[in-house]
């Protein structure tokens, strides 16, 4: 089995860690996850009848290339969640099997650090290469354009 593909971005917030949670689980993706470099962002999200909120919840993801994903809520902890991309229908699909990921949030002074990690999981030797360049060369980045995005709308009185 191939060694997953890590990539991890943190932000630092002046929002206290169960505001910051609760925003956290509630963002709406199509707002926060754009489009940047190679990576397409969420267009929109269909599936959702309620709130993000309860473990074993799906929905499906849009992307801006025309593309979808399934996103899976895995499991709601004190300091965040975990959650699973599945079902990749664009090019990634040649390339991930899944991608695990977690927000998790920590008191910091005052406001909360919140830390976004992503697992992803080749389909092999030649696809985990591909994968480590994108991660390294694209997927860092987009994560923190993400985070900041999420930061705006948390701190925005």
């Amino acid at each position: 089995m191939q060694e997953p593909i890590k990539a991890a971005a943190s932000i630092a917030l002046a929002a206290d860690a169960g505001t910051t949670r609760a925003a956290a689980l509630a963002f709406d993706p199509a707002k926060i996850v754009q489009k940047r470099g190679l990576i397409p962002g969420v267009k929109s999200v269909s599936g959702q009848t309620v709130p993000w909120s309860a473990a074993g919840q799906t929905r499906t993801l849009t992307l801006s290339d025309g593309s979808t994903v399934v996103e899976s809520l895995v499991a709601l902890e004190p300091d965040g969640y975990r959650y699973r991309i599945s079902d990749f229908s664009g090019p990634l699909k040649y390339i991930v099997k899944e991608a695990h990921a977690r927000f998790a949030i920590a008191p910091r002074g005052e406001g909360s650090i919140l830390t976004w990690t992503y697992e992803f999981t080749p389909k092999g030797r030649l696809a985990a290469a591909i994968l480590s360049f994108l991660v390294d060369s694209q997927w860092n980045g987009f994560m923190d354009a993400a985070l900041a995005r999420l930061k705006e709308n948390i701190e925005r009185p």
